[in-house]
């Protein structure tokens, strides 16, 4: 359920300007909320506020949080501008600096078990002046350096309307709806702490006090220990290992009613062993190069400003973030295989290998997974574009040809298995009806999505994606989530 509400939130933000900015707002509360590296924030000012010489008054102790949560939102964003800019993710450094946010909340834990010298309100502070309002917003810029790294992967889809879709007062806009998100969780709980200590001292609940501390301080030098381990232990978004090897095959103007164990008995297999749904919606209108660009980007596309279906070699070609960004990023060595020259359009800097063949782009494919390297892949293939407008979708002719697209599949798909690690998605973009496709008819803008891996667990996602309106635009959000969950969940 959390999964499908995350995909959702991240489609608003695509949404129209309303939609948008509450999209932003949610997903800033998400990345606090749902985000363990951001919530160990929550226990930091809850600490610090609490940890003062005098007791604050409710409007103090809420000015000492907004004044850190501006250090640390200013940091964050400060930071996630500059590698937007550069054309980096600050997750380039690696997870490591995960070690200092442990280290740094098993010093908070020792000051709430009672060790003075670990105490925000003890001697070391102090004696560096990190006192009163200003110690709260150098204690907001200094954590907002450790935790910038897994706040890029929530603030990308914001900061690519600044520095990709040049839409730069909207893009702000949306920055500062993220930040007042984000910032919330973190004022209330600062606030809340004065009351509470306030009302501990009033009725002398000074026994319950003491072990309310020391829980909260066991439970923070817990999740110090976790950061610590992290970076030995990395996990993704499901608790297993990343996918090494990935794959996303196109299978041009794919029928889904025409999937079946006669017709394509390898997909119906991997259909039955892995997560599927049928009902996939297309772009409108529902062609080859609008739904790949919509695809590719996340973006619909009047935003994508891809509208239409015709591109020749020479000219531009996609100025949006795709989902090749972040594979590339982690490591992966990334190839993009096509059989329609229009296709070319979506070549990118974040491709590292490419080439475009009617007859031998599975081949391509099947040579780029050599190697022991991580891969991450997408292969287009064509042959029912030709047959549906001639032949008729699901004719007889329609049929043997997906038979053929079938089987000739299988030598890649073994050879990504036996890799192990792997996910492979299976999807089209468009359909058909009769000899007709690219209109309103409703059969013309279905598409399949079917996903099987051998180390993700995909079961949770399986009513999400078998029975919800999937769309295409959802594909780079999925594969943003399961394959890079480990960096934007955190």
């Amino acid at each position: 359920m959390l999964d499908t509400f995350f995909l959702t939130v991240n489609q608003w933000m695509t949404g129209s300007l309303a939609l948008a900015g509450l999209g932003c707002f949610t997903w800033g509360l998400i990345s606090v909320l749902f985000s363990p590296c951001h919530l160990a924030s929550i226990p930091l000012i809850v600490a610090y506020v609490g940890g003062q010489k005098k007791l604050l008054a409710p409007r103090e102790a809420c000015l000492y949080s907004l004044v850190f949560t501006l250090g640390l939102f200013i940091t964050i964003a400060v930071i996630g501008i500059l590698c937007a800019l550069l054309g980096r993710m600050l997750g380039d450094v690696g997870n490591y600096w995960q070690i200092l946010v442990g280290l740094i909340l098993i010093w908070v834990a020792l000051g709430m078990l009672g060790v003075e010298s670990c105490s925000l309100s003890g001697r070391l502070l102090y004696r560096i002046n990190l006192t009163g309002i200003m110690g709260a917003f150098v204690l907001g810029l200094a954590y907002g350096i450790l935790s910038g790294s897994c706040t890029f992967g929530f603030i990308a889809p914001i900061l690519a309307i600044i520095t990709v879709q040049e839409k730069i007062a909207t893009g702000i806009l949306f920055i500062l709806l993220f930040g007042m998100g984000h910032c919330l969780p973190l004022v209330i709980a600062g606030s809340s702490m004065t009351v509470v200590k306030k009302l501990l001292e009033n009725y002398s609940w000074n026994t319950a006090g003491t072990w309310f501390r020391k829980m909260a301080g066991s439970f923070i030098f817990l999740l110090g220990i976790y950061f610590i381990l992290a970076p030995f232990t990395a996990s993704d978004a499901f608790g297993t290992s990343t996918p090494k090897n990935i794959l996303i095959v196109s299978i041009d103007a794919l029928h889904p009613k025409a999937l079946g164990p006669k017709s394509s008995p390898l997909l119906d297999s991997i259909m039955k062993q892995g997560v599927y749904t049928l009902a996939g919606q297309s772009t409108n209108p529902p062609l080859t190069l609008i739904s790949h660009a919509a695809m590719f980007s996340g973006l619909p596309p009047e935003q994508n400003k891809k509208t239409d279906n015709d591109w020749q070699p020479g000219q531009p070609t996609i100025e949006n973030i795709t989902f090749f960004h972040a594979p590339k990023r982690a490591g992966f060595s990334t190839g993009y295989f096509y059989s329609k020259e229009k296709l070319g359009f979506l070549v990118n800097e974040d491709m590292d290998s490419h080439g475009m063949s009617e007859e031998f782009a599975l081949d391509l494919a099947i040579n780029f997974f050599q190697g022991s390297e991580s891969h991450f892949c997408f292969l287009h293939l064509s042959g029912l574009d030709r047959v549906g407008p001639s032949e008729g979708w699901l004719s007889l002719g329609y049929l043997e040809e997906l038979f053929f697209i079938d089987a000739s599949l299988e030598p890649l798909f073994t050879l990504i298995q036996d890799k192990k690690n792997y996910l492979i998605i299976i999807t089209s973009d468009h359909a058909g009806h009769g000899k007709i496709h690219g209109s309103d008819h409703p059969e013309d803008s279905l598409i399949p999505l079917i996903m099987i891996s051998d180390i993700l667990d995909l079961t949770p996602q399986n009513l999400s994606y078998q029975k919800s309106p999937y769309q295409v635009t959802q594909l780079k959000g999925i594969l943003d989530h399961l394959v890079m969950g480990n960096k934007t969940l955190l």
